[in-house]
């Protein structure tokens, strides 16, 4: 159905958006274990940054907007709206 598409296209593309999460959590283990003043935690931080930026801010306007403008087109159908009708 058009639903299921909808949602696992848009799905995996906002779950993307999380992906910078995964350095933020290697940066608490680093600063727990005392690696403040390292090599790998300056790199950690500037992967941290790049992906941010890009995952978040660039690709995160993209897909809402296309996640808007899916569901506008979504809702105009007949046979969904008359799906979310209230009953």
């Amino acid at each position: 159905s058009a639903t299921k598409q909808f949602l696992q296209y848009h799905g995996s593309l906002l779950l993307f958006w999380e992906s910078s999460t995964l350095f933020l959590h290697i940066k608490w283990a680093l600063e727990q274990y005392k690696l403040k003043n390292t090599t790998i935690y300056i790199i950690n931080g500037a992967l941290f940054m790049i992906t941010f930026f890009l995952a978040r801010v660039v690709m995160g306007f993209a897909v809402s907007y296309d996640l808007w403008a899916s569901c506008i087109t979504l809702f105009d159908r007949s046979d969904v709206s008359s799906f979310l009708k209230v009953r």
